[in-house]
């Protein structure tokens, strides 16, 4: 899933990301996707670390907070977090991250 704020027309007027309006809609819908993806015995969802692009804002810039609110909204979904990018993050940091995900989710 690439975690996008805004719709096409709303992502060319430039800066969808500052729309907080946007950013929630962004986050119920997500939150209903995963509740799909759920429900309808997927095996688990994905979502890349992406940070302020151009064409508006990736809200999975922060790859612990996203997988937090999709193991919210989700009982047995396991969540993935496509990469975590390593020259930006302290690898003892992303590893008690990780870890501690992994408990809070019952190892999703």
């Amino acid at each position: 899933m690439y975690c996008t704020v805004g719709r096409r027309h709303e992502l060319e007027s430039g800066l969808a990301g500052l729309n907080n309006d946007y950013y929630q809609r962004m986050l119920n819908e997500i939150s209903e996707i995963a509740q799909y993806a759920d429900q309808n015995g997927w095996h688990g969802l994905g979502h890349p670390e992406h940070h302020l692009q151009i064409e508006g804002f990736e809200a999975s810039n922060d790859l612990g907070l996203m997988a937090s609110w999709i193991a919210k909204a989700t009982e047995q979904l396991r969540i993935i977090s496509c990469g975590f990018v390593s020259t930006t993050h302290n690898p003892l940091r992303v590893a008690e991250q990780i870890s501690t995900l992994d408990h809070m989710t019952g190892g999703r």
